[in-house]
């Protein structure tokens, strides 16, 4: 498939201290890669720097055939690089409040359009359109979270560990809003230590201090003897 996002050489530091070395980065258009990687790994930092919100040391990112590690973090939004936090979602804002930051730059017709079709497609989010994002529980705040990434729709959608502090039950939840997600075509990055995101993913990274350890597709990746021992818990021996 030919490659639509491609991040190659990426370094980046936080003060002397660096955190990512000689990254590479492939997703054909349309592709879920997920890129597994335990606490301290680099995964948020190198989701930011892919945003612009860390500095790069060095290294070239591409979208779409065009150069964009030189841009600002808002002109990578418009030209369609979203990014959905840890927390992802504004707690003192309602439900439709949060939506509507997502959709920041929409004509108004259109984004009461757009909250009128993410209501359809998360049901618990259009019965409590009025209600605080706090007052939400885990999982449905995960789906706000993504549901405000999409408001406009992106081509390239960075995740920051959406299974982080939900139960088993939410977690599958969330893997089948991303799952119904993909069938729009955004092509998908998704930083987690759960593999559960396995099941809708293209090809995996594993990222282990700092460095890429493993590239390929979900297949190899669950092939692979110390991948299986590391996030599987089993050998294949």
């Amino acid at each position: 498939m030919e490659s639509f996002f491609t991040a190659h050489d990426i370094e980046a530091a936080y003060g002397r201290l660096q955190v990512l070395w000689g990254v590479d980065l492939t997703l054909g258009r349309g592709e879920v890669a997920v890129l597994l990687g335990s606490n301290g790994a680099g995964k948020t930092t190198l989701l930011k720097a892919l945003m612009g919100l860390r500095p790069l040391l060095k290294g070239e990112i591409t979208l779409g055939g065009q150069r964009v590690e030189r841009l600002r973090p808002d002109v990578r939004v418009q030209r369609g690089i979203h990014y959905m936090t840890e927390l992802g979602v504004f707690p003192n804002l309602s439900v439709d409040e949060n939506l509507q930051v997502g959709g920041f730059g929409l004509a108004r017709a259109e984004l009461r359009r757009r909250i009128r079709d993410l209501h359809e497609t998360f049901p618990d989010l259009g019965r409590l359109h009025t209600a605080s994002a706090a007052s939400l529980s885990g999982g449905q705040r995960k789906m706000l979270a993504v549901a405000k990434a999409i408001v406009v729709p992106p081509r390239l959608l960075l995740m920051d560990e959406p299974s982080a502090g939900l139960s088993p039950r939410f977690v599958a939840e969330v893997v089948a809003v991303l799952r119904r997600l993909r069938e729009d075509g955004p092509t998908m990055l998704i930083a987690e230590q759960n593999v559960k995101f396995l099941e809708i993913a293209d090809r995996a990274y594993v990222l282990d201090g700092g460095r890429i350890s493993f590239a390929g597709s979900v297949a190899e990746l669950t092939a692979d003897d110390a991948v299986r021992q590391a996030y599987f818990g089993v050998s294949g021996h």
